[in-house]
């Protein structure tokens, strides 16, 4: 996976975790036993997804730090295509 491959994975499952943990959080207030439970596990499954995040936040970061990479840098192309892939996916 490439660094730009983190960062939109990291951004798709902070947006899925936070859209769970919403969810999740006005469940648990419930007066049914059930539906508060849910909502429990909701809260539970969204902190996971949350983490895994995280995870792919930091890989991409390590990654963009790793190349290190400017648009002026005199590495020709291979820099201009790698730095076309971070714009693309809005992390730059």
């Amino acid at each position: 996976m490439t660094g730009p491959e983190h960062y939109r994975r990291a951004q798709v499952l902070a947006e899925t975790g936070a859209r769970d943990l919403a969810k999740g959080i006005g469940q648990t207030g419930d007066t049914s036993p059930a539906i508060a439970e849910a909502g429990a596990r909701a809260v539970a499954s969204a902190g996971q997804i949350l983490a895994a995040a995280q995870v792919h936040a930091t890989l991409a970061l390590a990654a963009a730090t790793a190349a290190g990479l400017d648009s002026t840098d005199s590495n020709g192309l291979e820099n201009v295509a790698i730095l076309r892939a971070w714009h693309e996916v809005g992390a730059w």
